[in-house]
């Protein structure tokens, strides 16, 4: 066994299929997978975009969304930034933003603020930026949440994105 899956502990390689029947596709989706399944919080965000899935249908009720925020947060709440620092994990974490209530989006602001690098680190990632972004707009205006993102996100001009999205709202 290689260095890397020696550090990471047991192999979680299970070989469910053989791979000389199926087809190229099916053989690239079946690496893909095994190749995720190695990441931090796998589990966590297969679940989690199957949710994220169901979530941005349009046709939800209001209950519904309610109902899958109360799962989402359950499952990313302590591991929010690492999640959002993921290619296709980061969609969760901007549709929990979107789609939360007030409550729910201050306490995954406080979350990512409170982690090592915080709002920063986001900002510098080319797909976690994005979250920022759905801060910006979809946060409440309270002064908590404003000093939170303007004191970490001096570099990113957040101050004048706020103003923007805050004169944009009214």
């Amino acid at each position: 066994s290689d260095g890397y899956r020696a550090a990471c502990g047991p192999s979680k390689k299970k070989k469910i299929v053989d791979t000389d029947t199926l087809s190229n596709s099916a053989q690239k989706r079946l690496i893909r997978k095994e190749r995720q399944s190695y990441r931090r919080h796998a589990d966590t965000v297969d679940e989690a975009k199957v949710l994220w899935n169901k979530l941005r249908l349009k046709s939800n009720s209001k209950e519904e969304t309610q109902q899958l925020m109360e799962k989402v947060m359950t499952l990313i709440r302590g591991k929010a930034n690492e999640i959002a620092l993921q290619h296709d994990a980061s969609r969760v974490v901007q549709a929990a933003i979107q789609f939360g209530n007030n409550k729910q989006r201050k306490a995954l602001l406080e979350e990512i603020c409170q982690s090592e690098g915080g709002l920063v680190e986001l900002s510098k990632i080319q797909y976690a930026r994005f979250c920022c972004m759905k801060f910006i707009n979809y946060c409440s205006r309270d002064e908590a949440s404003v000093k939170m993102i303007v004191k970490v996100g001096r570099g990113w001009n957040a101050a004048h994105d706020i103003r923007m999205a805050t004169d944009e709202s009214s």
